[in-house]
């Protein structure tokens, strides 16, 4: 699940939850897809990192067109 595709408000409200939840939590990472991270402002970014969000891992496959709808994907 990407959890980008939530609003920055709930998301930085399910952070401080997370960190209240979890005192001594040091890092808070998730995957974000291209669409969805594109989506969020550097702004918005910033206040995620703020909030404790410090890793993102976006997958990337290919940049080949051919090979991108070879296996149905619609973004890299």
């Amino acid at each position: 699940m990407d959890p980008l595709v939530l609003s920055t408000n709930r998301l930085l409200r399910i952070l401080s939850h997370l960190n209240k939840t979890f005192p001594r939590l040091q890092r808070i990472s998730a995957y974000a897809s291209p669409s969805n991270l594109n989506r969020k402002s550097l702004s918005e970014l910033e206040e995620l990192h703020s909030a404790g969000l410090k890793l993102l891992f976006v997958g990337l496959e290919s940049g080949d067109n051919q090979v991108l709808k070879f296996i149905s994907k619609g973004e890299t």
